[in-house]
């Protein structure tokens, strides 16, 4: 993210049940700095993305071009908007169990009763 604030963005996809379409559920963090943020997911065609913050915090705006997404931060009152480029990597399966137990986590201390 603009300013060497390095981020960890996890993001998750399934096939929609009614059409070919994939759906997507994600978080991030800045690491080292905050806890994980959950975010909505939308796409359009698997290039543009618009991740929305649970309790919109922020927004990301993300055009994915091969192996990376670049885009926007922007915050709720729109006055601050920082560039964000983030590169993809493979993870082991190590990795993988990790970060989907850490969104289990998120995802429940968000949207439980």
């Amino acid at each position: 993210m603009e300013g060497g604030k390095p981020i960890t963005l996890y993001v998750e996809s399934q096939e929609q049940p009614c059409s070919d379409n994939l759906m997507y559920a994600g978080m991030y963090k800045y690491d080292g700095v905050s806890t994980w943020l959950q975010v909505q997911i939308s796409d359009k065609k698997d290039a543009q993305f618009i991740m929305v913050e649970h309790g919109f915090t922020g927004v990301l705006i993300l055009n994915k071009q091969k192996d990376n997404f670049k885009g926007l931060w922007i915050s709720p009152d729109a006055q601050e908007q920082l560039k964000v480029e983030l590169h993809q990597i493979e993870l082991s399966k190590e990795m993988k169990k990790f970060y989907e137990n850490k969104f289990e986590v998120v995802n429940h201390s968000n949207n439980d009763c």
